[in-house]
């Protein structure tokens, strides 16, 4: 359970990462449901994402790569 736990804060560093950049995204999250309800979906994706690799035995770095590339569209974060 300890290493599904650190895999799912890979995700959810990425994800609050992304609305920490986006001016007004917390408070659009807290007071728009189709917002906090795309987001949602878009942190279970990542987790989901993350596990499956982890479970096939993926690098770390390999996975951050992907996730981020999921997130933003590309390897980092710009």
């Amino acid at each position: 359970m300890g290493a599904d736990v650190e895999r799912m804060r890979k995700a959810e560093e990425i994800v609050n990462r992304y609305l920490e950049r986006m001016p007004d995204a917390y408070e659009v999250y807290h007071n728009d449901p189709f917002y906090r309800a795309q987001i949602t979906l878009m942190r279970r994706t990542l987790i989901s994402v993350e596990m499956a690799m982890a479970d096939e035995g993926i690098a770390e770095e390999t996975i951050i790569i992907v996730l981020r590339t999921v997130m933003y569209g590309a390897q980092d974060e710009s």
